[in-house]
């Protein structure tokens, strides 16, 4: 039993004598230092740090002796490593009853032995620091105790070695990660020099096989991306962060981020981030003409579908079935939602890309609120709620795009609608406050969870999908309604609480209104009839069946001619005098706005009315008086456009 437990410790000696990796190493400064210091401490002609293996004592460092290990037969070390003795001194080894037989001894000159235990931090005797001698001798106290305190030292360097073994290979293992992350890394000290850069890095800089630590930007990067990034880590260096889109030389598209961040010694430093996403770009841009494209082409069915089944059910059809009429209304209700998603879908596309067109002016707020609350009424109706307005002080006034804010009103006003129980109300509030105008829509519905608020300006959101799909809606109405008013330098706000409604507040800078405005004299349609007056209008659309929609939608105020393309629009004016114009812009046989220039040519000049499915903007050299798009415009307002031309007339 003893023997098998020797065997054990000695093969846990072993091991731990292993896991320094020091074997058979080349020569190393530090462990030579000390081997010296003792030699001079004890004033012997040899000094050795000696590690005892299973089969030989290897030296790690020597002074006085050429071989760089011996057999372990008569080893002095490895009998003080036997004994676990912490100092062995033999004063003279002919006297000694154990070594006076070593070879060493008998055919050699050694005479003085004194070796110091080198114990791992675990209590491992790993072999000794000794020193040598050819004459008799002592060892006094001092250099005794200095002896035991070089071979702590040895042993701190072992350590030392050992942990540096590790980091390195830690650090290798970071690095071979950071490598192979999908992404740009790289780290700047706070003079700007690299502490590290991953392989994608150095890859997309044109940077391979280099190694940049230590290196300034300007010493490694080609001129057209240095130009790029050194600014923004200037500025990341002062502590701004930085996110943008870089467009290089091979025309990939990499969204980097330039963050300040500490480095070890504290200072100030850089982390670069950065990711390729040309192909997520080349995906976003190909669902986004597609949705746009899609969109686009089904406003002019859908405007012809609405328009047809609104005088259906609105009994310009004359008195239809009761079954008939069900069905109808629901196909109506049905497409007016389609026309909804469309519109979502398109001003979403519109925000993202930057290409909202905004007609910003002043606008008292009063009456812009009341058209709001008006527009819902029939909805709210529908759903047994009432909407209540405080009217605003009249002299408040709002600088916005006329339409997009009502887009937002009829937004937050549906919500609130939609999700509050029959029988209560929806409250419409306004307060000045600091230069700014606060604008409130609160319900009594279930209110919204406090970590469902912060999503719900995403696009698609929905708080409860199944119940939201229940009341209808596509998840986009808010994500647009905030991008609206921030676009007029606004904000929308949400403060809710679940079983205590929600509020949302949108805010607008206060403007002082120059004076009211000139408001289109809206003839009724039974004056019109009444007189007998109508307009001569050319209506040029590809789509006959809204042509045929829209002429009965405004058969009382005008007499319609329609033509299919540009040539027979230009053969029309040249026989006919007409009071107005409605011009698509997408024909067969090339675009609308090629004909406003010979429209303008007339004397006198008919009014023009460019009804589209696409959100356009008026260039600078046309002119045109107004601009309806087809899935947006409803049959009254389409009405009302014509009664304003027709009482100018």
């Amino acid at each position: 039993m003893a023997v098998n437990d020797a065997r054990s410790q000695e093969q846990e000696r072993l091991n731990a004598l292993a896991s320094y990796h020091i074997l058979d190493t080349p020569e190393e400064k530090h462990f030579d230092e000390l081997t010296q210091l003792a030699a001079d401490i004890c004033d012997a002609p040899v000094a050795l740090i000696t590690l005892i293996d299973r089969h030989r004592q290897w030296f790690k460092s020597r002074v006085g002796m050429d071989a760089t290990e011996t057999p372990l037969d008569n080893s002095f070390c490895a009998q003080a490593v036997a004994s676990h003795t912490l100092l062995t001194v033999v004063e003279d080894a002919t006297e000694h009853p154990v070594f006076k037989s070593y070879e060493a001894v008998t055919e050699g000159d050694v005479r003085f032995y004194a070796g110091a235990l080198l114990l791992s931090p675990q209590g491992m005797a790993l072999g000794t620091l000794c020193v040598v001698g050819h004459e008799p001798r002592t060892l006094d106290p001092w250099q005794g105790h200095a002896l035991q305190v070089l071979a702590r030292q040895v042993v701190h360097q072992l350590e030392l070695r050992r942990a540096n073994r590790l980091l390195a290979r830690e650090t290798d293992q970071l690095q071979n990660l950071v490598d192979n992350v999908p992404v740009m890394l790289a780290q700047l000290d706070e003079q700007g020099r690299y502490l590290f850069a991953n392989h994608l890095y150095r890859r997309w800089g044109g940077l391979e096989g280099q190694d940049l630590r230590g290196c300034l930007p300007q010493e490694v990067l080609p001129a057209a991306l240095l130009k790029k990034r050194q600014s923004r880590i200037n500025r990341c260096l002062k502590g701004q962060r930085i996110q943008v889109e870089e467009v290089q030389q091979d025309q990939r598209i990499q969204d980097m981020v330039y963050m300040p961040l500490a480095t070890v010694s504290g200072q100030q430093g850089v982390l670069i981030v950065g990711r390729d996403i040309t192909e997520s770009k080349r995906a976003e841009a190909v669902k986004n003409e597609f949705v746009s494209t899609v969109s686009h082409e089904l406003r002019t069915p859908l405007t012809s579908i609405i328009g047809a089944l609104g005088l259906a059910t609105g009994g310009a059809l004359g008195e239809l079935p009761e079954q008939a009429k069900t069905m109808l209304d629901l196909a109506h209700g049905n497409s007016q939602r389609l026309k909804h998603l469309i519109n979502d879908l398109l001003d979403m596309d519109k925000l993202v890309a930057g290409q909202m067109h905004f007609d910003m002016t002043v606008e008292p707020l009063a009456p812009l609120l009341e058209r709001a609350v008006q527009d819902m009424q029939i909805f709210s109706q529908e759903y047994a709620v009432a909407v209540e307005c405080q009217a605003p002080d009249p002299a408040l006034a709002v600088e916005v795009d006329e339409y997009r804010f009502l887009q937002i009103m009829t937004n937050l006003l549906s919500n609130a609608i939609k999700f509050s129980p029959g029988d209560t109300t929806v409250a419409v509030s306004v307060t000045e406050q600091e230069g700014q105008v606060l604008i409130s829509v609160v319900d009594q519905g279930p209110g919204i969870a406090l970590e469902a608020q912060g999503k719900l300006f995403q696009r698609f959101y929905q708080v409860d999908g199944s119940s939201t799909r229940q009341k209808g809606g596509t998840g986009l109405g808010l994500a647009i309604s905030r991008e609206l008013a921030e676009r007029m330098k606004g904000q929308l706000t949400l403060s809710s609480a679940p079983g205590e409604g929600s509020c949302f507040t949108l805010t607008l800078p206060l403007r002082t209104h120059p004076g009211s405005r000139d408001e289109s004299v809206v003839l009724s349609l039974l004056d019109q009839q009444r007189k007998g007056n109508r307009l001569l209008a050319l209506h040029v659309e590809d789509d006959e069946d809204l042509q045929r929609v829209l002429s009965m939608v405004g058969t009382e105020l005008a007499v319609f001619d329609g033509v299919t393309t540009l040539n027979a629009a230009r053969q029309a004016l040249r026989n006919n005098r007409y009071d107005l114009v409605l011009l698509d812009l997408e024909l067969p046989d090339g675009c609308g706005w090629s004909l406003l220039a010979e429209i303008q040519s007339l004397h006198p000049a008919p009014a023009v009315v460019v009804l589209t499915g696409m959100d356009t903007q008026v260039p600078d050299n046309y002119s045109v008086d107004v601009v309806l798009i087809k899935s947006r415009v409803t049959d009254d307002e389409f009405r009302q456009t014509l009664a304003g031309f027709l009482a100018k007339n």
